[in-house]
């Protein structure tokens, strides 16, 4: 032990080690007037090793609404169950039809069980009666899945 962390030093699995990075993109813009969930296209599946956490980043980029005092929410869901809700009223705003926002996709998944898991990003008109939007003007937008040994 000279305090040196190297390849040779470290457990191979060994808790808290990355294990497999999956990234996936989208830039096609979505709209909907629905109060349930939609799908965004932004979506990525990982397999994953029982025992272990997924750590999720990545961002929705543009979401807003087509006219002032409706609200987007948006949800990751773990296959058909929803796991985290970064926002509710994104883009919501008083006085302007123009105005979106990234949401940050920022999220552990202590429980991701095993196998094929797939995380996929959704949203749906929270108030209002405009229309919500994603990824306005091709923004590009990515969900990043990375297993991290638990």
């Amino acid at each position: 032990p000279d305090g040196t962390v190297d390849a040779g030093t470290l457990a191979t699995n060994s808790r808290g080690t990355v294990l497999q990075v999956v990234q996936a993109t989208s830039t096609t813009q979505v709209t909907t007037t629905s109060a349930s969930y939609q799908t965004t296209g932004v979506a990525a599946s990982i397999n994953v090793t029982s025992g272990n956490k997924v750590l999720i980043t990545g961002v929705l980029n543009a979401v807003g609404p087509t006219a002032v005092l409706t609200g987007t929410t948006v949800a990751i869901f773990r296959g058909s169950t929803q796991i985290f809700q970064p926002a509710e009223y994104a883009g919501y705003n008083t006085h302007s039809t123009n105005h979106t926002q990234p949401i940050p996709l920022d999220y552990l998944d202590a429980s991701a069980g095993s196998g094929d898991v797939t995380y996929t990003v959704k949203y749906k008109r929270r108030s209002g009666s405009g229309t919500a939007r994603a990824m306005v003007d091709s923004a590009m937008s990515r969900i990043i899945l990375t297993e991290i040994a638990g």
